[in-house]
């Protein structure tokens, strides 16, 4: 028995090395969520809105990489893709069997080469909340002093 054991364990070690968490790679175009800044679904990658948004932004990602799935050939990939180019940032094109088409599947995602850990990676959630947050007019914050003063006068 543990001559087919010994076997066993010879056999899958020669094969190919092991490769962390497979599922998340290929959910996440064969980077990891904790790699993730930004994700867009193929469903949002089709919405021009929502790309246009991706587009305003990409300047700001000079320290990251952006992942285009390939399998999805749209205006707006070319768009992106044309926007990355001019902006001198790093982009690639994943076509293997961690691309697929269906709208959930990921569509493109701007990734760090180390763990960032964002909290909130869906673009229309990640940049709705600044828009709106933005649109919002900023109430001044009170010093004890002033509020001591506001409560003095009633207003």
């Amino acid at each position: 028995m543990s001559d087919k054991l010994n076997e066993r364990l010879e056999q899958s070690g020669m094969t190919s090395t092991p490769q962390t968490n497979p599922d998340e790679r290929r959910k996440y175009l064969g980077s990891l969520r904790e790699r993730v800044l930004v994700r867009l679904s193929v469903a949002q990658l089709k919405d021009q809105k929502i790309v246009k948004t991706l587009v305003s932004h990409i300047p700001s990602y000079q320290n990251y990489q952006v992942l285009i799935n390939n399998k999805i050939n749209t205006a707006n990939a070319s768009l992106i893709i044309k926007c990355c180019s001019q902006n001198n940032i790093k982009f690639s094109l994943i076509s293997d069997q961690s691309a697929q088409i269906e709208d959930d599947k990921t569509g493109v995602l701007v990734v760090s080469s180390e763990a960032i850990n964002e909290p909130v990676i869906d673009i229309a959630q990640k940049y709705s909340e600044n828009d709106e947050v933005d649109a919002q007019p900023k109430s001044q914050k009170l010093s004890f002093w002033g509020k001591l003063k506001k409560l003095i006068k009633g207003d």
